[in-house]
């Protein structure tokens, strides 16, 4: 099934906030020093990017050429 242009900036623009909101998130738990938390997010955030991209980004960084390993 191909995805229109439109709906893959919906996509893009759904990850882009979900991503703030994970930072955000860990900079709270990571200041609170709340490990069971930031593990359980990292948990979670992989999950969801499994389930809504179909991608496990565990092991993933963000490198001047994009995203790798």
């Amino acid at each position: 099934m191909s995805v229109s242009d439109a709906e893959k900036q919906r996509q893009a623009e759904t990850l882009g906030h979900l991503a703030m909101l994970a930072k955000a998130a860990e900079r709270d738990l990571k200041a609170r020093g709340d490990q069971t938390g930031l593990t359980r997010l990292r948990e979670d955030v992989r999950r969801s990017a499994i389930k809504t991209i179909g991608v496990d980004v565990e092991g993933l960084r963000l490198t001047a050429n994009g995203l790798g390993r």
